[in-house]
């Protein structure tokens, strides 16, 4: 294992935010490996492939849906042992301060176990709509994101994670901006249509309220055990 992160980012129909994020990882001094992923079926496939000849970045391409935290998972399951720390967010970030990705890795150093995220202009401390966590997460549990989520409620999950262990840390002067058609920074496209789809807001709140009725002590107590 190395002492890199490996931010995940799913996208679909995107390729311009992704070139945009790359940009803005070179712009903030960002040290770490960049893996995108993609569904073999995405109509702009070869625009991706054309951004990753130019910045060279991993790309997961998948022969199926998986959405957003199915992508998630499937890469950290992949390649977590290859790396101390694990990232995500969403290809509608930017991060904005200089060496984001180290103050990120500082506190999951200090915390050996647990997660980390920024301020994302929009939810700040409130929701974590992006962040950081040890690899020793998925290590312990055998998932980054438990089944059964699509979306919704992945960041409140690991919320609830981090909190369960007195290991959640908030840096409100580390901004990773969100632009989102909900604060008029962002359009709205099918992209969007589908994540926060009815059908989804239902699947995920439910399995949220499941996992922390049902689960999340057991997990907790895993995680305990590593610090």
């Amino acid at each position: 294992m190395n002492d890199r992160m490996l931010l995940i980012v799913p996208s679909r129909g995107r390729p311009e935010n992704i070139r945009r994020l790359c940009v803005a990882l070179e712009d903030t001094n960002a040290e770490l490996d960049l893996a995108v992923g993609v569904d073999q079926d995405d109509p702009m496939l070869e625009q991706y492939k054309a951004v990753q000849d130019e910045y060279d970045f991993q790309l997961w391409i998948s022969q199926e849906r998986k959405r957003f935290a199915a992508t998630v998972n499937y890469i950290a399951l992949h390649s977590h042992e290859d790396y101390k720390y694990l990232a995500w967010m969403g290809d509608d970030h930017i991060p904005r301060t200089k060496y984001w990705d180290k103050r990120y890795r500082d506190v999951l150093d200090y915390l050996k176990v647990g997660v980390v995220y920024g301020n994302d202009l929009v939810m700040g401390e409130a929701i974590a709509t992006e962040l950081a966590f040890t690899s020793n997460i998925v290590d312990a549990l055998g998932y980054a994101i438990p089944p059964g989520f699509v979306h919704l409620f992945v960041d409140n999950f690991f919320m609830e994670l981090g909190k369960s262990i007195n290991a959640l840390q908030y840096l409100p002067d580390v901004v990773v901006e969100h632009l989102h058609p909900t604060v008029g920074n962002a359009q709205e496209d099918q992209t969007y249509r589908e994540a926060n789809s009815p059908e989804n807001w239902t699947n995920d709140e439910r399995r949220f309220r499941e996992y922390v009725t049902n689960e999340l002590s057991a997990d907790a107590e895993k995680l305990a055990e590593l610090l």
